[in-house]
């Protein structure tokens, strides 16, 4: 019974035992400067060219685009681009030398997100790009797509 009252008081009094809490080390700035190029943020701001916003196809709105120089044209590629700030992209293929036409949307974070509405409804994708290609064919100037392209920001 002495053996058993001793053992348990024993590891009560380990389990009590209070360790000092280490203390952080501050972190030194990295030497390495970046004096190649400037590292500037780029912002929204205006794009010269066709702009229209597509509901109704998917839970948010696609913002489609087609830059000022291609407006004209017979025909480009398609980008479908998606997650993240739909005036990015636009600002990406406004400043290619390419003839680049961009489709937009931010249906939040993460693949699931993004993929469920496809899911749901397997005729989702022909319907974006009807959308899409009509939105284009009744607009003079607009051209045609060429090829489609899918992108997304990971």
């Amino acid at each position: 019974m002495r053996a058993i009252l001793a053992l348990t008081l024993t590891a009560a009094l380990v389990g009590c035992h209070r360790t000092a809490t280490p203390t952080v080390t501050p972190q030194q700035a990295s030497p390495m400067r970046e004096t190649t190029r400037a590292h500037e943020r780029l912002l929204d701001g205006e794009t010269p060219g066709l702009q229209w916003r597509i509901e109704g196809v998917l839970p948010t709105a696609v913002d489609l685009f087609v830059p000022q120089r291609v407006v004209g044209r017979s025909r480009a590629p398609l980008v479908i681009h998606f997650m993240g700030a739909t005036w990015l992209p636009r600002r990406a293929v406004a400043s290619m030398p390419e003839p680049v036409i961009v489709a937009a949307v931010h249906l939040g974070s993460g693949s699931a997100i993004n993929a469920r509405p496809f899911a749901d409804d397997t005729s989702r994708f022909t319907k974006l790009l009807s959308a899409i290609t009509s939105r284009l064919a009744s607009t003079s100037g607009a051209p045609q797509v060429s090829d489609v392209y899918l992108s997304a920001w990971s």
